[in-house]
């Protein structure tokens, strides 16, 4: 994926996104983690999503002023909301403080078993949050279980092309083969059930 559009997903996380986005397959997650895991450790660190935070906030500076103004970001409702609460000293534009701390915030939110690092597991469900939008309800920047789950239920309905109520594993692509086995070990990932087993599974897979 572009690194502006990157951007204009990042900013949609924490709200309901109503942006119709492909959900990305395996192998773009894979390929996307490795891009980040700079020293290939099998984890993100902070100082390696900085780097990568930097990168995204000099690509999308387009006319090189160390500023994000909002004529270099696609808005919608979701990014505008976003940007304007990311913008602490309300000038409409955001200096690559507010950004790198909007970005130390989303470290913080992917990081799901507070473990100061991203792992894979991590980095797809973050991904696909980004997508479908989560919603912080206890407004702690932190993804508990009932969250994820709300959240991996419209996973579910996006993904559901052929609105079955079920996924094939050409539905759930943004799965890998051995991954869609185990999530589907006791039945088919279903809309009825709220991705509750599905929900229980990923769990399982944070270190």
């Amino acid at each position: 994926m572009h690194l502006i559009n990157r951007i204009v997903i990042l900013f949609c996380l924490g709200a309901v996104s109503s942006l119709a986005v492909t959900l990305p397959d395996a192998d773009e997650l894979v390929a996307d983690y490795k891009l980040l895991d700079l020293d290939e450790t099998q984890s993100i660190t902070l100082e390696e999503w900085e780097q990568h935070a930097f990168a995204l906030f000099q690509a999308a500076d387009t006319n090189e002023n160390q500023q994000l103004e909002g004529v270099e970001i696609d808005f919608n409702y979701e990014t505008e909301n976003t940007f304007s609460r990311a913008d602490s000293n309300h000038d409409g534009n955001l200096d690559i403080d507010e950004f790198m701390k909007l970005q130390r915030t989303l470290f913080k939110i992917a990081d799901i078993n507070r473990g100061d690092f991203i792992n894979e597991v991590e980095y797809t469900i973050f991904r696909l949050l980004e997508i479908v939008g989560w919603k912080d309800h206890n407004h702690n920047n932190r993804i508990n279980f009932s969250e994820l789950r709300e959240s991996l239920a419209k996973v579910i309905v996006q993904a559901d092309f052929d609105d079955s109520g079920d996924l094939i594993a050409e539905e759930a692509s943004f799965l890998n083969a051995a991954d869609f086995e185990r999530a589907t070990t006791n039945g088919p990932l279903r809309r009825s059930t709220r991705s509750i087993g599905f929900t229980s599974r990923v769990i399982e897979r944070l270190p």
